[in-house]
């Protein structure tokens, strides 16, 4: 219960704040705008084309990947299918086959994954190092003095989301 008093009185107190705030903006104070930087990098042609070409790039990663997934079910499946069949030998030689399999598959996958992670923070920061700057360019333009993130504010009028100019600004670059 005083959990939920905290909360709501915090709640109280950013409503006032952001009303407070808001309102001298009419009477030449303090301007503020809304980001939804979500949405940005979803319609940034940017990242759209960064993300075609990492898909471009790892595709031979991928379909090895997918190789080897596919040799590794298939001794699985022999030794499923053919375990009573076997000499020991034979046994011993596909089960060593599946555990080299596995683990080199392992090691593919997460290669992979640490690769992929790291061109994606590249691709990321570029392309929020470009909205940064758009972003104090229509704040400096328009005299804004706080521009916010969407994704921090319980509530924000369509009258300061600047979310769409960032977008133009984008996709004229």
């Amino acid at each position: 219960m005083r959990k939920v008093i905290v909360l709501l009185a915090s709640l109280l107190f950013i409503t006032v704040s952001v009303a407070s705030v808001a309102a001298p903006a009419k009477n030449g104070g303090v301007k503020v705008g809304v980001l939804d930087v979500g949405k940005v990098l979803q319609e940034s042609p940017q990242v759209k084309a960064a993300v075609d070409k990492l898909k471009a790039k790892f595709k031979a990663r991928q379909d090895k990947i997918a190789a080897s997934q596919k040799t590794l079910a298939d001794n699985e499946a022999k030794l499923k299918r053919d375990r009573a069949v076997l000499k020991q030998s034979e046994l011993d030689d596909l089960q060593m086959k599946i555990m080299d399999g596995r683990r080199q598959l392992k090691n593919m996958q997460e290669e992979y994954m640490q690769a992929a992670r790291l061109a994606q923070n590249q691709v990321m920061r570029a392309t929020l190092k470009k909205v940064d700057s758009i972003v104090k360019s229509i704040a400096a333009k328009e005299h804004y003095d706080l521009i916010l993130q969407r994704d921090n504010v319980a509530y924000a009028s369509s009258k300061i989301n600047i979310t769409p100019e960032v977008i133009k600004r984008l996709k004229n670059k």
